[in-house]
């Protein structure tokens, strides 16, 4: 059954096209009335509709399945109400978050950074890089060391994983282009199947080993070209991820949280992106041969 909108009883263009087709579906004592309600094109949003269907008598109606209905009507009106509270939230997220070139320029920092402490460790004296932006806006200090924190836990669950980077990866790090293919190759495997905060640590600690590396070699130029390709990886892979968790102090959360499940699911990933990494540099030998 099928009605439309009556010229005469609806001067409106939409009510004009609006439509209503009725059908029963399955068979004997269970059967189900559908009622389909299609609006015209213009119709308000917020448009309600109401139907009263008068039924025969003896017609037996079960309470069962209309409370059931009425639940869930209701239950589809919670979720579309938190589903805008969510979408309003996010929007609020991405309106707080660091514009990409700033997030690009604070990698770039804390890359630079982290390579120095790694350097220095390694008893080879090396020129201070630039202070990090102070200030509470930033907190780009308390990154950097949320950073390092987590970089000494990955190393230490495996200490010879990201040592001698060049050595594993059958490089000579005397060409610009080599180091730069290399380490992209390396990033692009080790965040192949997702991106995590684990993973964006080992990144740097493989920045940080590889820099290591050509310095100890006399290829000092070298450790810019590292700062430089792992800001432009953050470019093309991370940015947008960042900028959904409100820039890089969300990294701090996996330090200064108390949440025991939370250091074990830290602890975890960074257990996975070990391996994550020997993997990378496995299909990256691949690739070379």
């Amino acid at each position: 059954m099928s009605l439309t909108g009556s010229d005469h009883l609806y001067p409106e263009p939409w009510l004009q096209a609006v439509s209503l087709n009725r059908s029963i579906n399955k068979n004997g004592f269970h059967r189900e009335l559908v009622i389909e309600v299609k609006l015209g094109e213009g119709a308000c949003r917020t448009c309600c509709i109401m139907i009263k269907e008068e039924f025969p008598r003896g017609l037996y109606v079960d309470p069962y399945e209309l409370a059931l209905l009425r639940e869930h009507s209701h239950a589809k009106m919670e979720m579309l109400r938190r589903s805008s509270v969510f979408a309003a939230e996010v929007m609020e997220v991405f309106d707080r978050s660091p514009p990409d070139k700033e997030l690009i320029s604070q990698a770039k920092a804390l890359c630079r950074d982290y390579i120095h402490s790694r350097l220095i460790r390694a008893g080879i004296v090396w020129s201070k890089p630039d202070p990090l932006a102070a200030g509470p806006a930033s907190k780009l200090t308390e990154v950097s060391a949320a950073l390092l924190h987590l970089g000494d836990e990955l190393e230490y669950i495996r200490p010879n994983v990201y040592r001698n980077i060049a050595k594993q990866l059958n490089i000579s790090v005397t060409a610009e282009s080599i180091v730069s293919d290399a380490f992209l190759a390396v990033a692009a495997e080790l965040f192949s199947a997702g991106i995590t905060w684990g993973k964006v640590v080992a990144l740097y600690a493989v920045a940080g080993g590889l820099a290591i590396d050509c310095v100890k070699q006399g290829q000092h130029a070298m450790v810019h070209t590292i700062v430089d390709c792992l800001g432009e990886f953050v470019r093309k892979t991370l940015v947008t991820w960042l900028r959904r968790r409100g820039g890089w102090a969300d990294i701090t959360k996996s330090v200064v949280n108390n949440d025991p499940s939370i250091r074990d699911h830290w602890l975890i990933s960074a257990i996975c992106t070990c391996g994550h990494f020997l993997k990378a540099i496995f299909f990256f030998l691949l690739r070379e041969r």
